[in-house]
């Protein structure tokens, strides 16, 4: 089923008012599904959401789809969502899933060593090896990585807060990676996006009520798409 004509056209206007016409970046999003999220997911408010955002990744992804995780106490790695299957996408993917508690720590190493060559896990190397090692990891400065931008959803308190904060603090200084939150409910619960948001150069935050009408399209595309989002990816130029 094609996208949705009005939200494309709102999304590329601000594409071509941040002068972001030609950008190409792996997106992805990361959707909490603890389990506080049932009402969101049941109502229809996800897919809903889901349908704002995936215009963002058939603009800037050079596939046209968003790579896809779930998150709780557990990560739940998904098939990437495109224009041809998210209509039924939460249904067939998310639903039966949503249970357990809230970590954030696990959905963005997934995405740090599944976009950027020289941070993935070398499966055949031991743990004790991997500790032990005198080598580094081959590293890339963040003007040779391929661009990548994560949408990262939530609807309250992480559970470990101290390993997310050291993450945001390693992708802020080594990758090319651009993080959006949107937290779902009071602003007041979620001071890590805030704080982060506030630090770092390649972090911004939006919050959404949780009640239906309440999803602004425009205001949201004005968080994915605006001067920090563009002098982060472009600095230097």
């Amino acid at each position: 089923m094609a996208l949705n004509a009005n939200l494309k056209k709102k999304l590329n206007l601000r594409i071509e008012k941040e002068e972001m016409d030609d950008f190409v970046s792996r997106v992805g999003f990361a959707c909490d599904v603890s389990g506080s999220m049932s009402r969101l997911y049941n109502s229809g408010y996800m897919s809903n959401l889901n349908e704002i955002l995936l215009p963002l990744a058939v603009e800037f992804d050079d596939n046209r789809e968003m790579d896809m995780v779930g998150f709780n106490s557990d990560l739940l790695d998904l098939p990437p969502m495109d224009e041809n299957n998210y209509v039924k996408y939460v249904d067939h993917e998310l639903i039966g899933q949503i249970r357990g508690g809230t970590d954030y720590y696990p959905p963005l190493c997934h995405f740090v060593e599944n976009w950027f060559d020289e941070y993935k896990t070398k499966e055949s190397e031991s743990f004790f090896a991997k500790i032990f090692s005198s080598k580094q990891p081959p590293y890339a400065p963040q003007s040779k990585q391929v661009p990548g931008y994560i949408i990262f959803q939530s609807d309250g308190q992480l559970s470990d807060y101290n390993i997310t904060w050291d993450k945001l603090k390693f992708i802020n200084k080594n990758l090319n990676c651009f993080i959006t939150f949107i937290g779902i409910g009071r602003q007041d619960d979620f001071a890590i996006f805030d704080r982060a948001t506030k630090e770092f150069d390649n972090v911004n935050s939006f919050y959404l009520t949780g009640r239906e009408s309440e999803i602004d399209s425009d205001a949201l595309y004005d968080a994915l798409v605006n001067d920090k989002v563009r002098n982060f990816f472009f600095k230097g130029e």
